[in-house]
């Protein structure tokens, strides 16, 4: 019985670990570049007379360019979601298979520490009224079900 699922959680993690780490890598990327972006914003406010602008500009749009897709990063986040890496990891803790565990950890806190990039918050939401109760719902917008008075 036991041997099975150790097998099985083997192959399952041979199986997402190529998505697990292309959305580490990304996601540390991502981070970086938010840095770098800081960075260059600093620099193109105090500006040195002797700093070659079109240089900067150049050595940025390459570092930006050597980044991983975010389509491609997303659709691996998307294939392993980070509930079911989370699954893993404990599976893999509680079955003492410690290759497996190591092998998804680090991945798992790099997507956990840098969730928001993956899963950003909602920013705006538009709010329309209307005093019938029989109105007429724009696209993109949802109908509550309840008065929220």
């Amino acid at each position: 019985m036991y041997a099975i699922r150790n097998e099985a959680l083997k192959l399952v993690v041979e199986l997402v670990k190529p998505d697990v780490e292309l959305v580490k890598q990304a996601l540390v990327q991502v981070h970086e570049k938010k840095k770098r972006d800081r960075e260059k914003k600093e620099k193109l406010q105090n500006r040195d007379p002797d700093l070659d602008l079109d240089e900067l500009l150049d050595k940025y749009k390459q570092m930006d360019a050597e980044m991983i897709q975010e389509k491609d990063w997303k659709f691996a986040a998307t294939c392993v979601p980070i509930e079911i890496h989370v699954e893993l990891v404990k599976l893999s803790y509680a079955c003492q298979m410690w290759g497996e565990f190591e092998t998804l950890l680090d991945p798992a806190l790099v997507r956990l520490k840098f969730r928001r990039y993956e899963v950003p918050y909602l920013a705006t939401v538009d709010v329309l009224m209307s005093a019938n109760k029989v109105a007429n719902v724009p696209n993109g917008f949802e109908k509550l079900p309840r008065d929220l008075n």
